[in-house]
Protein backbone atom coordinates (compact mmCIF):
# COMPACT_ATOMS: atom_id res chain seq x y z
CA UNK A 1 0.00 0.00 0.00
CA UNK A 2 1.36 3.41 -0.92
CA UNK A 3 0.94 6.43 1.26
CA UNK A 4 0.64 9.88 -0.15
CA UNK A 5 3.42 12.16 0.96
CA UNK A 6 2.16 15.70 1.39
CA UNK A 7 4.70 18.42 0.92
CA UNK A 8 3.43 20.76 3.59
CA UNK A 9 5.87 23.20 5.16
CA UNK A 10 6.66 22.52 8.83
CA UNK A 11 4.99 25.74 9.95
CA UNK A 12 1.80 24.72 8.13
CA UNK A 13 1.91 21.25 9.77
CA UNK A 14 2.19 22.90 13.18
CA UNK A 15 -0.84 25.08 12.39
CA UNK A 16 -2.87 22.03 11.35
CA UNK A 17 -1.84 20.09 14.47
CA UNK A 18 -2.77 23.06 16.64
CA UNK A 19 -6.17 23.35 14.92
CA UNK A 20 -6.88 19.64 15.44
CA UNK A 21 -5.90 19.84 19.13
CA UNK A 22 -8.09 22.90 19.62
CA UNK A 23 -10.98 21.19 17.87
CA UNK A 24 -10.73 18.10 20.07
CA UNK A 25 -10.45 20.36 23.09
CA UNK A 26 -13.71 22.02 22.00
CA UNK A 27 -15.44 18.65 21.64
CA UNK A 28 -14.18 17.02 24.82
CA UNK A 29 -13.29 19.98 27.00
CA UNK A 30 -9.70 18.76 27.18
CA UNK A 31 -7.07 18.01 24.52
CA UNK A 32 -6.61 14.40 23.49
CA UNK A 33 -3.41 12.77 24.65
CA UNK A 34 -0.65 11.74 22.26
CA UNK A 35 0.10 8.38 23.92
CA UNK A 36 -0.82 5.59 21.49
CA UNK A 37 -0.36 2.90 24.16
CA UNK A 38 -3.00 4.62 26.26
CA UNK A 39 -5.47 4.35 23.36
CA UNK A 40 -4.69 0.64 23.00
CA UNK A 41 -5.30 0.14 26.73
CA UNK A 42 -8.60 2.03 26.42
CA UNK A 43 -9.53 -0.34 23.60
CA UNK A 44 -8.70 -3.34 25.79
CA UNK A 45 -11.08 -2.08 28.50
CA UNK A 46 -13.84 -1.44 25.95
CA UNK A 47 -13.35 -4.92 24.52
CA UNK A 48 -13.39 -6.71 27.88
CA UNK A 49 -16.52 -4.78 28.90
CA UNK A 50 -18.23 -5.79 25.64
CA UNK A 51 -17.27 -9.45 26.15
CA UNK A 52 -18.58 -9.45 29.72
CA UNK A 53 -21.85 -7.81 28.63
CA UNK A 54 -22.31 -10.36 25.83
CA UNK A 55 -21.49 -13.19 28.25
CA UNK A 56 -24.13 -12.02 30.76
CA UNK A 57 -26.74 -11.62 28.01
CA UNK A 58 -26.03 -15.08 26.60
CA UNK A 59 -26.03 -16.80 30.00
CA UNK A 60 -29.37 -15.23 30.83
CA UNK A 61 -30.80 -16.19 27.44
CA UNK A 62 -29.78 -19.83 27.98
CA UNK A 63 -30.99 -19.81 31.59
CA UNK A 64 -34.34 -18.22 30.68
CA UNK A 65 -34.89 -20.76 27.91
CA UNK A 66 -34.03 -23.61 30.29
CA UNK A 67 -36.52 -22.30 32.87
CA UNK A 68 -39.21 -21.50 30.27
CA UNK A 69 -38.98 -17.74 30.87
CA UNK A 70 -39.43 -15.17 28.14
CA UNK A 71 -38.15 -12.08 29.93
CA UNK A 72 -34.81 -10.41 29.24
CA UNK A 73 -32.25 -8.57 31.29
CA UNK A 74 -33.33 -4.95 31.65
CA UNK A 75 -29.92 -3.51 32.40
CA UNK A 76 -27.48 -2.27 29.82
CA UNK A 77 -24.35 -2.05 31.99
CA UNK A 78 -22.53 -4.86 33.76
CA UNK A 79 -23.59 -3.50 37.14
CA UNK A 80 -27.27 -3.29 36.21
CA UNK A 81 -27.19 -6.76 34.60
CA UNK A 82 -25.66 -8.24 37.75
CA UNK A 83 -28.37 -6.50 39.76
CA UNK A 84 -30.99 -8.00 37.41
CA UNK A 85 -29.56 -11.48 38.04
CA UNK A 86 -29.59 -10.83 41.78
CA UNK A 87 -33.15 -9.41 41.77
CA UNK A 88 -34.35 -12.52 39.91
CA UNK A 89 -32.70 -14.69 42.61
CA UNK A 90 -30.27 -16.13 40.08
CA UNK A 91 -27.13 -14.80 41.67
CA UNK A 92 -25.67 -13.74 44.98
CA UNK A 93 -23.09 -11.08 44.12
CA UNK A 94 -21.62 -11.30 47.61
CA UNK A 95 -20.46 -14.85 46.79
CA UNK A 96 -18.60 -13.79 43.65
CA UNK A 97 -15.35 -12.19 44.74
CA UNK A 98 -14.67 -10.73 41.31
CA UNK A 99 -18.09 -9.07 40.86
CA UNK A 100 -16.79 -5.74 42.11
CA UNK A 101 -13.81 -6.00 39.78
CA UNK A 102 -15.97 -6.38 36.68
CA UNK A 103 -18.03 -3.43 37.95
CA UNK A 104 -14.76 -1.47 38.07
CA UNK A 105 -14.10 -2.49 34.45
CA UNK A 106 -17.58 -1.18 33.63
CA UNK A 107 -16.81 2.12 35.38
CA UNK A 108 -13.58 2.46 33.40
CA UNK A 109 -15.53 1.78 30.18
CA UNK A 110 -18.21 4.29 31.13
CA UNK A 111 -15.59 6.92 31.86
CA UNK A 112 -13.69 6.24 28.62
CA UNK A 113 -16.91 6.43 26.62
CA UNK A 114 -18.56 9.43 28.26
CA UNK A 115 -15.67 11.49 29.66
CA UNK A 116 -12.92 10.68 27.15
CA UNK A 117 -11.06 8.89 29.93
CA UNK A 118 -10.83 11.83 32.31
CA UNK A 119 -11.60 11.11 35.96
CA UNK A 120 -14.62 12.99 37.28
CA UNK A 121 -16.49 13.12 40.60
CA UNK A 122 -19.08 10.57 39.43
CA UNK A 123 -16.35 8.04 38.62
CA UNK A 124 -14.81 8.47 42.08
CA UNK A 125 -18.23 8.14 43.75
CA UNK A 126 -19.02 4.97 41.78
CA UNK A 127 -15.65 3.60 42.93
CA UNK A 128 -16.60 4.29 46.55
CA UNK A 129 -15.03 7.69 47.23
CA UNK A 130 -16.96 10.76 48.29
CA UNK A 131 -15.27 13.91 49.59
CA UNK A 132 -11.94 12.06 49.63
CA UNK A 133 -13.36 9.45 52.03
CA UNK A 134 -14.07 5.78 51.35
CA UNK A 135 -17.79 5.02 51.36
CA UNK A 136 -18.35 1.30 52.00
CA UNK A 137 -16.44 -1.39 50.13
CA UNK A 138 -14.20 0.21 47.48
CA UNK A 139 -14.75 -0.99 43.92
CA UNK A 140 -11.04 -1.18 43.11
CA UNK A 141 -8.67 -4.08 43.76
CA UNK A 142 -7.14 -3.38 47.18
CA UNK A 143 -4.24 -5.69 46.33
CA UNK A 144 -3.22 -3.16 43.68
CA UNK A 145 -4.24 0.01 45.53
CA UNK A 146 -4.28 -0.90 49.24
CA UNK A 147 -5.66 2.44 50.42
CA UNK A 148 -7.49 5.51 49.21
CA UNK A 149 -4.28 7.54 48.77
CA UNK A 150 -2.66 4.99 46.45
CA UNK A 151 -5.88 4.84 44.42
CA UNK A 152 -6.20 8.63 44.23
CA UNK A 153 -2.55 8.90 43.14
CA UNK A 154 -3.58 7.02 39.99
CA UNK A 155 -7.11 8.41 39.63
CA UNK A 156 -7.05 12.16 40.22
CA UNK A 157 -10.03 14.25 39.27
CA UNK A 158 -9.62 15.96 35.86
CA UNK A 159 -6.69 13.69 34.94
CA UNK A 160 -6.62 10.77 32.50
CA UNK A 161 -7.54 7.38 33.90
CA UNK A 162 -4.59 5.24 34.82
CA UNK A 163 -4.65 2.29 32.44
CA UNK A 164 -1.15 0.99 33.08
CA UNK A 165 -0.79 -2.45 31.55
CA UNK A 166 0.83 -3.97 34.65
CA UNK A 167 -1.56 -2.37 37.19
CA UNK A 168 -4.85 -2.33 35.34
CA UNK A 169 -5.05 -4.18 32.03
CA UNK A 170 -3.44 -7.52 32.91
CA UNK A 171 -4.85 -7.80 36.47
CA UNK A 172 -8.35 -6.85 35.34
CA UNK A 173 -8.26 -9.27 32.40
CA UNK A 174 -7.50 -11.95 35.00
CA UNK A 175 -10.38 -10.69 37.17
CA UNK A 176 -12.75 -10.91 34.19
CA UNK A 177 -11.80 -14.55 33.52
CA UNK A 178 -12.08 -15.43 37.22
CA UNK A 179 -15.47 -13.70 37.36
CA UNK A 180 -16.76 -15.84 34.48
CA UNK A 181 -15.59 -19.01 36.28
CA UNK A 182 -17.21 -17.97 39.57
CA UNK A 183 -20.39 -16.83 37.83
CA UNK A 184 -20.80 -20.07 35.87
CA UNK A 185 -20.20 -22.16 38.99
CA UNK A 186 -22.87 -20.23 40.87
CA UNK A 187 -25.40 -20.44 38.01
CA UNK A 188 -24.82 -24.21 37.72
CA UNK A 189 -25.80 -24.67 41.37
CA UNK A 190 -29.15 -22.98 40.62
CA UNK A 191 -29.91 -25.06 37.51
Amino acid sequence: MKYIQLNIPATEKEKIEKMIKELTKEWYGKPLIDNVGHYLNKSAILYVDALLNAFLDRVYEVFAKHKGRSDELKGKSIKSKLNDFQNKNLLDKSKISNAKHVEFIAQLRHNITHCNGFVDVKFLEECGIKNNQIQGDPLWDTNIWPDINSFLNNYKENHQLSLAIEKVIIPYLRHAVEFIDEFVNQILTII
